[in-house]
């Protein structure tokens, strides 16, 4: 058949502005998520639409690797984010284990499950690291540890140490064998370095080249080019593939910036603007 060779060059010629090619790249890293983003939350009624995105976005990471990290900054509901996906697990009727520090068990997280009339069972890092299952003297779990789809570990930065009996044999242990899901919540998985990260990550990313699709053959390798740069400036290639692919964060000024609009119910019931308080620190 004729064709006209001269327009099929002129078309691949045409000038595009680089914003217009920037949401190009986008839609094609990111729209396989944008369906899967228009599905109704029908658990916790709350949730603000950042944290709708979020629990969605944690959902899709958790579906492909088995595991998670929620690392929004402080304030943000990482408790909500949590708590929705714990009800979607309960909702299929698969059991679900909350590992927390005994103070937030015993009071923001008891809290939280009765208000949601959430079927969750908690324990405490020392509990965990107790039961019999694990090599322990006293009995903590309810069920056995086959029975546990979604573990759920908050405060998930005292895990980064992997040479610790007590928690990271622990953590370990508790993931080997039949697959469950495991989902980490910290604001903070950086303390020391950023081997801490790449610890936290190793407890569900099995495979140092489970990433490969994502251009990261060695995910070890990144990190360990990632130690080599300055901490201020290092180039986003070497982790960002990383980070994007495994983990959820989102910072208060993200928040502010791109979900403005986005509204709370306050105490009262009256749903209002989401406002972030300006910290001031007092000296005493």
């Amino acid at each position: 058949k004729p064709f006209d060779l001269a327009a099929i060059y002129k078309e691949l010629l045409v000038p595009y502005e680089p914003y217009l090619i920037y949401l190009k790249v986008l839609w094609h890293l990111y729209f396989s998520e944008l369906e899967q983003e228009n599905e109704e939350t029908d658990g916790i009624t709350d949730l603000t639409q950042f944290q709708k995105h979020g629990v969605w976005r944690a959902k899709t990471i958790l579906e492909k690797y088995g595991g998670v990290l929620v690392s929004d900054g402080v304030g943000l509901g990482k408790t909500y984010t949590a708590g929705e996906i714990m009800f979607h697990y309960r909702e299929r009727r698969q059991r679900v284990l909350l590992v927390c520090p005994a103070s937030l068990r015993d009071t923001a997280w008891r809290e939280f499950l009765n208000d949601w009339q959430l079927d969750v069972e908690s324990l405490s890092y020392e509990e965990l690291a107790n039961d019999k299952q694990l090599g322990g003297n006293s009995q903590h779990l309810k069920n056995s540890l086959e029975d546990y789809a979604l573990v759920v570990i908050d405060e998930a930065h005292n895990y980064r140490n992997p040479n610790t009996p007590t928690r990271a044999n622990v953590l370990r242990t508790i993931m080997q064998g039949k697959r469950r899901d495991l989902l980490l919540l910290t604001a903070t998985p950086v303390n020391n370095s950023l081997w801490d990260l790449y610890h936290l990550l190793n407890y569900f990313i099995r495979s140092d080249a489970a990433l490969s699709d994502k251009g990261v053959i060695r995910i070890r390798k990144r990190f360990q080019e990632a130690m080599r740069e300055d901490p201020s400036n290092i180039h986003p290639d070497l982790l960002y593939p990383i980070i994007d692919a495994t983990t959820v964060k989102r910072t208060r000024k993200f928040i502010k910036k791109y979900y403005s609009s986005d509204k709370i119910y306050a105490p009262n019931g009256e749903l209002v603007s989401i406002k972030f308080p300006k910290p001031i620190a007092s000296t005493i």
